[in-house]
């Protein structure tokens, strides 16, 4: 669905109230969430991101969830590398320190590993829509953990993320938000702006940031998207504010596999036919649940 051809409308009416956006026009936002993990179903419990806290979401509209399948699909070498480099970092860590392993510390790995296996990476979808003359810009935060691995997709409008970096690990800040400049040196903070058709994938668990909203109508609002993990609810609560040197080891093996992947051009995007055929997929796993539950 083509979400930036359906008209604003108060009180939201069908398709909107069907995907269960949630309007607040004094803020001038609608948000929903979805799942895009096909196997769980037209509904499902998981960790919801944006609320930070267990919720049942609807599955998203069939081309988001296309698009997500199709993406996953083809950077799959990317996720097989970053499952093999987590187990042989488990073995090892378990192999070097018998606590590790009885303690349970070596289960946090377990669980990444499975969630990349059973593709709930890109599982849940935040759709937002914006607009107005004068759009509060977002306050400066880090994401939880489900944001370890993240897609930020721009459908319409325009929108600018800034992000304080650091080239190494000894390098800091005098303060947090990112908006104060005088506390970051020039260097640190970085803007990317973003039209439609822009899309990032990084981890904004691991950095400051925020992101700033061009001036836009109702008749043509800012529209993106937000990936994240579909955490599993006792999982997504227990370990979305976690900064601990396990994950600082999860964070490493992602990042370093994401790097690799790009530097030699094997990250991409998919193609529309690609999303095509994740559509066609899609429809065919429903009709064999369909068939099987009948």
């Amino acid at each position: 669905v083509c979400l930036s051809d359906i008209p604003l409308q108060f009180p939201l009416s069908s398709p909107y109230d069907h995907w269960n956006f949630q309007a607040t026009i004094e803020e001038s936002v609608v948000r929903a969430d979805w799942h895009a993990v096909p196997h769980l179903g037209s509904e499902a419990e998981v960790f919801v991101p944006r609320l930070a806290r267990q919720g049942r979401l609807i599955r998203a509209p069939p081309r988001v969830v296309a698009f997500v399948m199709a993406l996953r699909a083809v950077n799959q070498p990317c996720w097989n590398a970053v499952v093999d480099a987590l187990t042989a970092l488990k073995l090892s860590r378990e192999k070097e320190d018998d606590e590790y392993r009885t303690d349970g510390r070596g289960s946090l790995l377990g669980t990444f590993i499975e969630c990349f296996k059973n593709n709930r990476h890109f599982g849940v979808v935040e759709a937002q829509m914006l607009w107005g003359d004068n759009i509060p810009r977002q306050k400066s935060h880090m994401d939880g953990a489900t944001s370890l691995l993240h897609v930020g997709l721009t459908l319409g409008g325009h929108r600018t993320l800034r992000a304080g970096v650091f080239s190494t690990p000894h390098e800091q800040s005098s303060g947090t938000s990112v908006w104060d400049e005088e506390t970051w040196a020039p260097q640190h903070l970085h803007e990317v702006s973003m039209s439609p058709g822009s899309i990032y994938v990084s981890s904004p668990f691991c950095f400051e940031h925020a992101v700033a909203y061009n001036s836009c109508s109702a008749d043509a609002p800012i529209l993106a998207l937000m990936l994240r993990f579909a955490f599993p609810p006792q999982l997504g609560t227990l370990i979305n504010n976690m900064r601990t040197e396990d994950m600082l080891d999860i964070t490493a093996v992602i990042a370093n596999c994401l790097e690799m992947a790009t530097s030699r051009g094997q990250f991409r995007m998919p193609s529309l036919a690609e999303v095509k055929a994740g559509e066609r997929r899609l429809a065919a796993l429903d009709q064999d649940r369909a068939h099987l539950s009948g």
